[in-house]
């Protein structure tokens, strides 16, 4: 039962990442993001589960048409690192689209609050910059968590040497 969710979970989850073009079934409204206002140099965006809800497979969509700046590394190279000890994941940074689409599926679910991720950024991007789109999430069911999670997204500045 458990190789049969895993399996299922992160098939969907991975193929669904590797599109350019994801189909959204489902979505809460774009949420701008917290953070330091725009200037060059690079920062950390991160990635925060913000309740306190378990959430075993989740798909986002980081959008950032406003930015000045993009993600560093372009397709499944982008560099970004997941935090969440076990959990699979997959990034598709698609440049021409101006988005980042990630996916996570942890069996024992991923516990909020929590960061589950961080992925460097050239720029740093104003707080209106990114948009936030909670494309999936699912229970350790696989049944579709309703609501959405609520997620959100900071920004910090890295230092400058």
């Amino acid at each position: 039962m458990l190789d049969t969710f895993v399996k299922r979970a992160v098939l969907a989850a991975l193929v669904l990442v590797a599109s350019a073009a994801v189909s959204c079934t489902r979505s809460d409204s774009e949420t701008p993001v917290t953070g330091s206002g725009e200037s060059r140099g690079t920062s950390t965006v991160a990635l925060e589960l913000a309740g306190p809800v378990n959430v075993a497979a989740l798909q986002v969509d980081i959008s950032y048409p406003q930015a000045a700046g993009r993600f560093a590394g372009d397709a499944g190279e982008v560099e970004c690192e997941t935090l969440i000890e076990g959990a699979l994941s997959s990034y598709n940074h698609v440049a021409a689209s101006q988005s980042l689409k990630a996916a996570y599926v942890a069996v024992a679910g991923i516990q909020g609050p929590v960061r589950i991720a961080e992925c460097r950024f050239l720029g740093v991007p104003s707080a209106t910059a990114l948009k936030l789109k909670v494309v999936d999430a699912s229970s350790k069911d696989l049944k579709p968590l309703s609501p959405l999670p609520e997620l959100k997204i900071v920004v910090e500045a890295d230092r400058q040497p």
